[in-house]
Order: C-alpha cells, then sequence, then structure tokens
C-alpha cells in the first residue's frame, strides 16, 4: 500500500505478511522523501511500531497514551 504527498514529494509504503517466517499481522515499509529513504517501518499491527528500530507505539503502554472519555 502506498500514501503519497504530492505537494512535499514524501512517499509512505508498506507491505502486510512480507515476513514469511512470522504470521501476517507483521507489517514493513519505508517513508522516501524524493529519491532519498528517510525512515524504515516494521511493526505488528496488533502489538507495536518501529521506525528506524525506535519504538514509536507499543499496546503495552496504552494505558500512558489514552485517556478515559468521561
Amino acid at each position: 500500500m502506498t500514501f503519497t504527498d504530492v505537494t512535499n514529494n514524501v512517499v509512505g509504503t508498506y507491505e502486510p505478511g512480507k515476513y514469511r517466517m512470522k504470521t501476517q499481522d507483521y507489517v514493513c515499509g519505508q517513508i522516501t522523501a524524493g529519491d532519498r529513504k528517510v525512515s524504515d517501518l516494521y511493526a505488528n499491527y496488533m502489538g507495536f511500531a518501529d521506525f528506524d528500530k525506535q519504538r514509536y507505539w507499543d499496546i503495552r503502554e496504552m494505558d500512558q497514551v489514552w485517556f478515559p472519555i468521561v
């Protein structure tokens, strides 16, 4: 799947199920600006998202991110 920001010449792509030895809920991808790769993505949509090997989202930390609606 590809997401394109034409104004800024930025393209994000990801491919679910690319890793053959893992379950199908793993995805990988990248973000490019022009011809230059800006970032790599490795994630499991059920648990975490890493950009350039740095964790940006983890389901185990959701209590620290989301607040109940009162």
